[in-house]
């Protein structure tokens, strides 16, 4: 670790906020996927399990639009989760051709028990870090991200 520490304050300028946040990304998925092993379900089903386990049920657009992804990814996730007996599928009476998605009895006990591994992982990484530090690192990269969202649509705007 003290080789890996001299390395990042000698390289420390090198080192763009893309590289940084893909770092921390491929280590977070590192993490998930060892904890989600016993529950045979991967990172991206682990948001899309806690996102309907905090809103109840939702359709598939709606997942598509929370999570800006494209509602093929969504259906793809949600065949998945299917296939796992995770989700349930309910048509909606007022419109025969939009289904409703929700968690199974089995898919709210997985969530239950994956609730807080987000939290435990923040709680490892920012453990030198003070509440104050913490919060404004969290603004800063909230701040950063609806930049890119804006960006992002300027440019699905033009195609």
């Amino acid at each position: 670790m003290e080789k890996f520490d001299a390395s990042i304050k000698k390289n420390m300028k090198e080192f763009s906020l893309n590289f940084i946040l893909e770092t921390l990304t491929r280590q977070h998925d590192i993490y998930l996927k060892d904890k989600l092993k016993p529950y045979n379900i991967g990172v991206s089903e682990f948001y899309f399990i806690l996102r309907l386990n905090l809103i109840g049920k939702s359709n598939q657009h709606n997942m598509a639009e929370f999570f800006l992804l494209s509602e093929g990814t969504i259906a793809k996730t949600t065949r998945k989760l299917e296939e796992k007996k995770l989700i349930i599928r309910e048509i909606d009476p007022n419109n025969r051709r939009q289904n409703y998605i929700s968690l199974t009895p089995r898919g709210i006990k997985i969530a239950n028990n994956i609730l807080n591994l987000d939290q435990e992982w923040q709680k490892e990484i920012c453990d030198e870090l003070t509440n104050d530090e913490i919060n404004q690192l969290n603004r800063l990269l909230l701040k950063i991200s609806y930049r890119a969202i804006e960006e992002r649509n300027k440019i699905d705007n033009i195609n």
